[in-house]
């Protein structure tokens, strides 16, 4: 695959990444909603289980290329992640404890860490980098990663002694390295074992199945109530359903002019950060306005920080330097 062609496409899986967190943030169910809403809103957060294990994928990925020193690398991981990280989730920690209070330092180190906050992806990501610079040059080692994690996943879902204990030692599953490895080292031997291609030409031929499979998984769960997360019995069942079905979505996309759907690919990472600065006000506001409007939250709120950065990118197109701070301070890659 050609460079531009592969660029093009991880910002087109970026895209639906950021929307599928975005998604998980706005399914926030109304009180006395009617059956509609209620089947909106499982779609949002059903759709929401997709963006951080196909972030971990790319980032695997991408991480698999690096040809950068140890030092090298950690110097621009400390531009391009930590600085943008801290500068931006210390704005959007602020925006909350003035709302409600609770101003401690330790408050706002468990925020940044991503104690019960979304940030916690980035804190698993660093720790993934660190861990897999030595592990990523065996095959064997990133494979028994990929299949150790996996039993872990499996067996927390169900209810395993051992995994439930590491996933309540780790504070919350979600900052449970184990519950996320198998991600990131596939998108590791993705790379490495130059597989890629497979994975688009069999997503392509299986875009239908995937697809049935993935709606009939969705109506079984809405239907009976069944779980739906990162974490439940048949997490990995349905995001591997979901990455096919978005993979195959984006290699037919290559076919098109989609600048659009680029560019949200381009701002993910600054549109993760920035996000939960306007959630909150969307959610409410969207409950008044009906269907709809809740249907749309994901979308009103990726625009609204979109603009607003396009809107401030604007502002300083006169003054480079400080465009540039900008865009380094908000993670603009």
């Amino acid at each position: 695959m050609d460079t531009n062609k592969e660029r093009k496409l991880i910002y087109l899986l970026k895209a639906f990444a950021i929307f599928s967190v975005v998604c998980a943030h706005t399914a926030v169910e109304p009180e006395n909603c009617s059956f509609v809403v209620r089947l909106i809103v499982k779609l949002l957060s059903y759709t929401g289980t997709l963006g951080v294990p196909l972030f971990f994928i790319i980032s695997g990925y991408l991480f698999a290329k690096n040809k950068h020193s140890f030092t090298v690398f950690w110097k621009i991981k400390s531009k391009t992640i930590i600085l943008p990280w801290v500068f931006c989730e210390t704005i959007v920690w602020l925006y909350v404890v003035l709302r409600k209070g609770g101003i401690s330092l330790v408050a706002w180190l468990k925020f940044l860490l991503g104690i019960n906050h979304s940030t916690y992806y980035l804190t698993i990501l660093l720790i993934l980098y660190f861990m897999f610079w030595w592990i990523k040059k065996s095959n064997v080692g990133v494979t028994v990663c990929i299949l150790f994690s996996a039993v872990m996943l499996i067996t927390g879902g169900w209810g395993n002694t051992i995994a439930m204990k590491l996933n309540q030692w780790t504070i919350t599953p979600y900052m449970n390295l184990l519950n996320w490895m198998i991600y990131f080292a596939s998108g590791i031997l993705l790379q490495k074992t130059e597989k890629i291609k497979d994975l688009f030409y069999l997503s392509k031929k299986v875009f239908l199945a995937s697809s049935l499979g993935l709606s009939f998984m969705m109506v079984i769960h809405f239907l009976y109530n069944i779980p739906w997360s990162y974490f439940s019995q048949y997490a990995l069942i349905n995001i591997v359903l979901q990455i096919l079905v978005v993979v195959g979505v984006c290699v037919r996309l290559l076919e098109y002019k989609v600048e659009w759907l680029l560019k949200i690919g381009e701002y993910s990472f600054s549109i993760y950060l920035l996000h939960e600065l306007g959630t909150g006000i969307i959610v409410r506001l969207s409950t008044y306005g009906g269907v709809v409007l809740i249907a749309l939250r994901p979308i009103i709120n990726i625009m609204f920080v979109f603009v607003g950065i396009a809107f401030m990118n604007l502002i300083f197109t006169r003054f480079r330097k400080f465009k540039n701070v900008f865009n380094m301070l908000i993670g603009m890659r």
